[in-house]
């Protein structure tokens, strides 16, 4: 019985440290290893990494030395097809509140690209969101560029997931994206008062 009981806790151990729970505000620089992220790909060569990116036009990280990359040091592949899963938040008290990030990217304009997504049911259904700046004429990003957004929406949702979903045609490749600096910030006059009878 202990036997079973041990099988059962490793199998589920990794299903709990990916929906790991994150309270806000939030800003993750992602120097310190993966922090509740998780990745999914098709298994075809491109991934999103963590780490330092050394290839064509996405060289180094926006702060500190690591960030998020698809395929670190190699051009991602056609028919690419990779997410970058972040952690739990809950929107239960918070109206309002601001979700921005830091990236840089050469990719094959309006071929290949990233969107952000986001689910309230684990993953059952995920919802595209309209984040500015992921998508240049040129291509590409001169330099890092800010992309924020105000997600109303998520208010009262207690379990909210976001994700980066890159995907490429069947021609040409780049570099890729990477992603630095994730931040959700709440508006102060949105928060609940839920800590009103501590000392």
């Amino acid at each position: 019985m202990k036997n079973i009981f041990l099988v059962i806790i490793a199998c589920l151990l990794p299903v709990w440290l990916s929906a790991q729970r994150v309270t806000l505000p939030y800003f993750e620089n992602f120097e310190n290893g993966m922090n509740g992220w998780s990745t999914a790909d098709d298994g075809q060569g491109t991934a999103w990494e963590l780490g330092t990116p050394t290839f064509g036009h996405t060289l180094a990280a926006f702060s500190g030395s690591k960030c998020w990359d698809v395929n670190l040091n190699t051009a991602y592949l056609n028919n690419a097809n990779c997410y970058l899963i972040s952690p739990i938040f809950d929107f239960t008290n918070v109206s309002r509140v601001y979700v921005s990030f830091q990236t840089n990217y050469r990719v094959e304009y309006l071929w290949d690209f990233l969107s952000v997504q986001y689910t309230v049911n684990n993953g059952d259904n995920w919802n595209y969101l309209p984040f500015p700046e992921l998508n240049n004429p040129d291509g590409f990003t001169s330099r890092w560029v800010e992309s924020s957004l105000v997600v109303d929406e998520l208010y009262g949702y207690p379990d909210v997931q976001f994700r980066f979903s890159f995907v490429s045609d069947a021609n040409v490749i780049y570099d890729g994206y990477s992603i630095d600096d994730f931040k959700i910030e709440m508006d102060p006059l949105s928060v609940s008062s839920l800590n009103t009878d501590e000392n």
